[in-house]
Protein backbone atom coordinates (compact mmCIF):
# COMPACT_ATOMS: atom_id res chain seq x y z
CA UNK A 1 0.00 0.00 0.00
CA UNK A 2 3.13 2.28 -0.20
CA UNK A 3 1.09 3.74 -3.01
CA UNK A 4 -1.65 5.29 -0.89
CA UNK A 5 0.75 6.21 1.99
CA UNK A 6 1.44 10.10 1.85
CA UNK A 7 1.94 13.33 3.81
CA UNK A 8 0.03 16.25 4.50
CA UNK A 9 1.89 19.83 4.56
CA UNK A 10 4.13 21.20 2.39
CA UNK A 11 7.67 18.72 2.67
CA UNK A 12 10.73 21.03 2.30
CA UNK A 13 8.92 21.59 6.13
CA UNK A 14 9.08 18.02 7.75
CA UNK A 15 10.92 17.26 10.69
CA UNK A 16 12.82 14.36 9.51
CA UNK A 17 15.83 13.62 7.98
CA UNK A 18 17.68 10.25 7.48
CA UNK A 19 20.67 9.07 6.75
CA UNK A 20 21.36 5.31 6.26
CA UNK A 21 25.15 4.46 7.77
CA UNK A 22 26.22 1.34 7.60
CA UNK A 23 29.63 1.08 9.21
CA UNK A 24 32.21 -1.89 7.49
CA UNK A 25 33.33 -3.02 11.06
CA UNK A 26 32.53 -2.71 14.48
CA UNK A 27 34.90 0.16 15.23
CA UNK A 28 33.52 2.41 12.54
CA UNK A 29 30.41 1.71 14.15
CA UNK A 30 31.64 2.75 17.81
CA UNK A 31 33.19 5.88 15.79
CA UNK A 32 29.89 6.99 14.31
CA UNK A 33 27.61 6.26 17.44
CA UNK A 34 29.75 8.67 19.88
CA UNK A 35 29.41 11.25 17.44
CA UNK A 36 25.93 11.42 17.49
CA UNK A 37 25.56 10.40 21.02
CA UNK A 38 25.45 13.70 22.92
CA UNK A 39 24.08 15.72 19.66
CA UNK A 40 21.38 17.95 20.53
CA UNK A 41 19.48 17.49 17.37
CA UNK A 42 20.60 14.98 15.70
CA UNK A 43 19.36 11.18 16.83
CA UNK A 44 21.62 8.32 15.89
CA UNK A 45 19.10 5.03 16.06
CA UNK A 46 20.44 1.51 15.24
CA UNK A 47 17.72 -0.73 14.12
CA UNK A 48 18.96 -3.61 15.75
CA UNK A 49 18.42 -2.16 19.49
CA UNK A 50 14.97 -0.44 18.36
CA UNK A 51 13.25 -3.71 17.51
CA UNK A 52 15.57 -5.52 20.01
CA UNK A 53 13.11 -2.93 22.95
CA UNK A 54 10.32 -3.28 20.87
CA UNK A 55 10.18 -7.44 20.76
CA UNK A 56 11.06 -6.87 24.40
CA UNK A 57 8.36 -4.42 25.61
CA UNK A 58 5.40 -7.21 23.59
CA UNK A 59 6.86 -9.91 25.43
CA UNK A 60 6.11 -8.15 28.89
CA UNK A 61 2.72 -6.74 27.81
CA UNK A 62 2.14 -10.80 26.94
CA UNK A 63 3.69 -11.95 30.41
CA UNK A 64 1.21 -9.10 31.75
CA UNK A 65 -1.91 -10.33 29.94
CA UNK A 66 -1.43 -13.73 30.52
CA UNK A 67 -0.93 -12.99 34.69
CA UNK A 68 -3.97 -10.77 34.50
CA UNK A 69 -5.99 -13.79 32.86
CA UNK A 70 -4.45 -16.14 35.03
CA UNK A 71 -5.62 -13.89 38.06
CA UNK A 72 -9.07 -13.11 36.78
CA UNK A 73 -8.97 -17.52 36.24
CA UNK A 74 -8.30 -18.22 39.58
CA UNK A 75 -10.70 -15.73 41.08
CA UNK A 76 -13.65 -16.93 38.87
CA UNK A 77 -12.94 -19.93 40.53
CA UNK A 78 -12.65 -19.00 44.22
CA UNK A 79 -16.34 -17.04 43.54
CA UNK A 80 -17.74 -19.93 42.02
CA UNK A 81 -16.86 -22.36 44.62
CA UNK A 82 -17.91 -19.70 47.26
CA UNK A 83 -21.01 -19.39 45.74
CA UNK A 84 -21.82 -23.33 45.71
CA UNK A 85 -20.69 -23.70 49.42
CA UNK A 86 -22.93 -20.54 50.25
CA UNK A 87 -25.87 -22.13 48.75
CA UNK A 88 -25.37 -25.36 50.26
CA UNK A 89 -25.14 -23.68 53.28
CA UNK A 90 -28.55 -21.68 52.33
CA UNK A 91 -30.17 -25.10 51.41
CA UNK A 92 -29.40 -26.55 54.85
CA UNK A 93 -33.06 -27.05 55.42
CA UNK A 94 -33.92 -28.78 52.00
CA UNK A 95 -30.90 -30.97 52.65
CA UNK A 96 -32.49 -31.64 56.02
CA UNK A 97 -35.74 -32.51 54.82
CA UNK A 98 -34.81 -34.55 52.40
CA UNK A 99 -32.61 -36.98 54.54
CA UNK A 100 -36.16 -36.81 57.29
CA UNK A 101 -38.21 -38.21 54.12
CA UNK A 102 -35.53 -41.09 54.20
CA UNK A 103 -33.16 -40.14 51.66
CA UNK A 104 -29.58 -41.80 51.89
CA UNK A 105 -26.22 -39.35 52.18
CA UNK A 106 -25.14 -40.66 49.15
CA UNK A 107 -28.43 -39.82 47.85
CA UNK A 108 -27.93 -35.99 48.57
CA UNK A 109 -24.69 -35.54 48.24
CA UNK A 110 -24.98 -36.95 44.56
CA UNK A 111 -28.23 -34.50 44.19
CA UNK A 112 -26.06 -31.71 45.27
CA UNK A 113 -22.89 -32.83 42.96
CA UNK A 114 -25.87 -32.95 39.61
CA UNK A 115 -26.75 -29.96 40.27
CA UNK A 116 -22.95 -28.44 40.25
CA UNK A 117 -22.35 -30.05 37.14
CA UNK A 118 -25.84 -29.20 35.56
CA UNK A 119 -24.22 -25.57 36.49
CA UNK A 120 -21.07 -25.80 35.50
CA UNK A 121 -22.12 -27.79 31.83
CA UNK A 122 -24.47 -25.03 30.94
CA UNK A 123 -21.78 -22.11 31.48
CA UNK A 124 -19.88 -24.25 29.78
CA UNK A 125 -22.04 -25.05 26.75
CA UNK A 126 -22.64 -21.27 26.94
CA UNK A 127 -19.30 -20.01 26.57
CA UNK A 128 -18.30 -22.60 24.10
CA UNK A 129 -21.27 -20.86 21.91
CA UNK A 130 -19.99 -17.35 22.58
CA UNK A 131 -16.07 -18.26 22.09
CA UNK A 132 -17.63 -20.00 18.30
CA UNK A 133 -19.44 -16.98 17.62
CA UNK A 134 -16.66 -14.65 18.33
CA UNK A 135 -14.80 -17.05 16.17
CA UNK A 136 -16.82 -16.64 13.09
CA UNK A 137 -18.02 -13.05 13.11
CA UNK A 138 -15.66 -11.34 15.95
CA UNK A 139 -12.46 -10.71 13.16
CA UNK A 140 -15.22 -9.71 10.52
CA UNK A 141 -17.17 -7.52 13.24
CA UNK A 142 -13.55 -5.82 14.38
CA UNK A 143 -12.69 -5.02 10.69
CA UNK A 144 -15.49 -3.23 9.75
CA UNK A 145 -15.86 -0.88 12.92
CA UNK A 146 -11.82 -0.31 13.43
CA UNK A 147 -10.53 0.06 9.69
Amino acid sequence: NIGSFHFHGNPDSYPINAILAIPQDKKSELILRGRYQDHATLQMVVPEDVVDGLIGTVASVKDLLLLAALSVGLATLLITALVFLLSIQLRKAEIATMKQIGAAPAVVRATLIAEILLVIGIGALISLVLVWSLSRLGIPLLEKYLY
